[in-house]
């Protein structure tokens, strides 16, 4: 929830804390902050499950160069013991999810050409690697693999869109 919409719940609480008098006003605000302070921590610690997993559908195709947002959605959406299927009111995880999930990381999507010229979005896997190193230990990198496909496009993956 934005910080607009946050006010535009609290304020009526607030106000009521507030006429109640005593320690109320007091033990409301504190309250609140920790609330939301811990809604804060929810979505970091999920921005950093989705890059773990990210970082899986990476090494499952074999470390493209990149990864069409919809391939990764959809490989999220198979994983087992994960939220991704049923992330927001029982509906599977879409891009823009995604997206807002890995902007924690300052890693957003980009225009990509498919193998067949198409124009999808997708991510990049070198945006990544200074968000893996950090939080995906187990994963230490430095540089892209040599993986390099024989004008074969691994499932998901595509070139850089001319500009």
């Amino acid at each position: 929830m934005d910080r607009f919409r946050q006010r535009d719940h609290v304020e009526p609480l607030l106000l009521l804390a507030d006429l109640i008098g005593g320690a109320w006003p007091q033990q409301a605000r504190f309250a609140l902050k920790r609330i939301f302070h811990d809604a804060r921590n929810d979505k970091i610690n999920q921005s950093i499950v989705a890059l773990h997993d990210v970082r899986d559908a990476f090494l499952h195709c074999n470390d493209p160069d990149r990864l069409s947002t919809s391939y990764l959605v959809e490989y999220l959406c198979k994983l087992q013991d994960r939220p991704w299927t049923e992330w927001s009111g029982g509906k599977p995880l879409n891009g823009c999810s995604l997206a807002r999930l890995l902007e924690y990381f300052e890693n957003a999507p980009d225009k990509q050409c498919t193998a067949a010229g198409t124009s999808v979005r997708g991510y990049n896997r070198n945006a990544f690697l200074p968000s893996w190193q950090q939080y995906c230990d187990h994963h230490p990198e430095t540089v892209c693999s040599t993986f390099v496909p024989e004008q074969k496009f691994e499932p998901g993956t595509a070139q850089p869109e001319a500009i």
